[in-house]
């Protein structure tokens, strides 16, 4: 008998990515359960391509939906967010309205800590959301994971 996996339904719904962050035009939103940090199978997804690369080499992201809303700020652990290597933010959440905040990214394995570093930006839109400056992770099998 053969075993089937359902995966959550997911959507990406693809902005400019020119003007203003918290324009819902400019940032693309990304609405997938399987990136929440609770969601523990593992498929080897990657964020190594679409939608976080642009002519810029980086993406402006919107997390929505059950999946979660933020990156965490947290060292994560492997085999979470539907990926082998889960993709932290290194860095403090803006708490003022359009605040860009600087900071990096960091890969995590099976021995928790950063792996690989990239730099990232966010910022605290109106309507209390972030919206965040991503780029292609460095290391396939490697994946956003959300809060």
């Amino acid at each position: 008998m053969a075993v089937t996996t359902k995966l959550p339904v997911s959507t990406i719904s693809v902005g400019s990515q020119s003007g203003s962050p918290c324009s819902s035009s400019t940032y693309t939103s990304i609405n997938d359960p399987s990136r929440s940090y609770n969601y523990t199978g593992n498929l080897g997804a990657c964020d190594d391509d679409y939608p976080f690369v642009t002519s810029s080499g980086g993406a402006w992201i919107r997390f929505e939906g059950s999946g979660g809303t933020k990156i965490p700020s947290w060292a994560t652990d492997s085999n979470h967010c539907n990926a082998v290597l889960t993709v932290w933010a290194n860095t403090t959440l803006p708490t003022a309205v359009n605040v860009i905040v600087n900071g990096t990214t960091c890969i995590s394995g099976i021995a928790i800590g950063c792996i690989s570093a990239q730099p990232m930006s966010v910022i605290y839109c109106p309507g209390n959301y972030y919206v965040y400056l991503l780029q292609p992770v460095l290391v396939c099998k490697a994946r956003y994971c959300t809060i």
